[in-house]
């Protein structure tokens, strides 16, 4: 099918094959995952439920907003990778839409384009994946392959669910990090009720506010965001 091209203010406005509409959409439907699980959101999103879930069964922070704190967080933390995202593609995308520009199938460009956003990501990726991680999804996906020496020479779809196991396993220690404050104080809590004899108390709601008081007065938000972005340093 050939492709016709309509010149408008100065761009070009393409009429494009069946496979680059379907490849288009395609990496369209992909951007939530990746929103999720190929950026900082993972490890954000993991932290801040698990901070919700040590205060106790108290809708606070609610949930909505704990969705939303993630993914402000992401968004500033994955902001220089977006940035460097935007300048690897500029270029191709800018001679895309030039009107005198070479004549070249829109598969290709869109390909071109693909591995140069790609390299940005990729050191992002590899920056924050563990070897050990690397390693156990390289020989799972065929035992008899070479273990790349690098992250940055792994193939994307190794590197991806290798980045997503390193995220996870950081989110765990950070939730450690959390709970064990909490958990001593919900322990002294019901066993001082215990002694007094007041046993129809729940531990949890008589503990909220010795947990409030405790996340306060060390400036929990503050270690809390440092944590998170300087893990991304």
């Amino acid at each position: 099918m050939r492709r016709s091209r309509l010149a408008k203010n100065g761009c070009q406005m393409t009429s494009s094959n069946p496979l680059v509409i379907v490849a288009v959409i395609l990496a369209i439907s992909a951007i939530p995952l990746l929103l999720m699980l190929g950026s900082s959101f993972l490890k954000s999103y993991i932290v801040l439920s698990v901070l919700k879930g040590s205060f106790g069964s108290t809708p606070i922070p609610p949930a909505p907003l704990v969705f939303a704190i993630a993914m402000l967080f992401s968004v500033v933390i994955m902001r220089p990778v977006l940035v460097d995202v935007v300048r690897a593609g500029s270029p191709t995308l800018r001679e895309w839409l030039q009107p005198t520009s070479k004549p070249s199938s829109d598969l290709e460009r869109m390909l071109q384009l693909a591995r140069r956003v790609e390299l940005p990501y990729r050191l992002f990726l590899a920056k924050h994946t563990h070897t050990n991680d690397l390693v156990l999804l390289s020989r799972l996906q065929d035992p008899k392959a070479v273990v790349p020496a690098t992250a940055k020479e792994a193939p994307i779809w190794v590197l991806l669910p290798a980045f997503v196991l390193s995220e996870l396993t950081e989110a765990f220690v950070f939730a450690l990090l959390i709970v064990l404050p909490f958990l001593v104080l919900d322990l002294l809590v019901a066993h001082l009720l215990t002694a007094v004899g007041t046993t129809g108390l729940n531990p949890t709601w008589v503990s909220l506010p010795f947990k409030l008081l405790l996340f306060v007065a060390v400036d929990g938000w503050s270690l809390l965001t440092r944590g998170l972005f300087l893990s991304y340093r």
